[in-house]
């Protein structure tokens, strides 16, 4: 990868590129995978409501597994499974439930 020759150098001391390994967390890398998730949420079920698609990726979430989550974190790790169209919940027409 190579940095643009009109592009000034970083100014905080952080590499232009990477080129190696790196660990990546918190909420800029959970952004775009639950983004994704609810992307394939709605897919397969057209006529959710974005509360509905978020009840799905709430409640199929696993609790409790997230290590030093932080004071104010709902301490879930996304999941949706193997979603098909056979795949109750993810099927044309089927409709989540409001969580209570």
């Amino acid at each position: 990868m190579r940095r643009s020759s009109t592009s000034p150098p970083s100014t905080t001391g952080s590499p232009a590129f990477e080129t190696g390994p790196s660990i990546k967390s918190g909420t800029s890398m959970a952004a775009p995978h639950v983004t994704g998730a609810a992307a394939l949420v709605k897919t397969l079920n057209a006529g959710f409501t974005p509360p509905q698609v978020r009840d799905y990726l709430v409640n199929n979430a696993t609790q409790n597994v997230v290590t030093n989550p932080g004071t104010y974190s709902p301490n879930r790790l996304l999941f949706i499974g193997t979603p098909s169209l056979e795949t109750p919940g993810f099927g044309p027409g089927e409709e989540s439930e409001p969580a209570a």
